[in-house]
This record gives C-alpha cells, structure tokens and sequence, in this order.
C-alpha cells in the first residue's frame, strides 16, 4: 500500500486491475445467493442498490 501511494499505477496496469475487478463483479452476480447477500447487504449499510452499471462507472472513474 506505501508504494502504492508512493508512486502510481501506470495506465495499462489500472485498466487491467479494473477489468480484473469488473469480472469479478459478473461473475458474482451469475451466482443468485451470492446476489441476494450482496444486495441485502448494500440495502442494510448504505440503505441503497447500485445498479451493476453504477457500479461499472464508479470503477472507471478511478484514476492513479
């Protein structure tokens, strides 16, 4: 994490981290119990859904 902060991701090594993070995120949302708890989940802590996309655009707008 110190190095991390200390010196950025390049741009090929953030969208591949991004995409990696995004494929993750789909295949959890093909399981349906994994699903449910995820979205009870963000309905109890944050009292909301985000919609996959929302997601998706939350994830891109990271930068280094």
């Amino acid at each position: 994490m110190n190095r991390l902060r200390g010196k950025a991701l390049g741009t090929v090594q953030l969208s591949k981290a991004k995409n990696q993070i995004k494929g993750y995120l789909a295949r959890g949302y093909e399981n349906h119990e994994s699903l449910m708890l995820s979205l009870g989940k963000s309905l109890l802590v944050f009292d909301r859904i985000d919609t996959i996309e929302d997601t998706y655009l939350k994830i891109d707008n990271v930068t280094s």
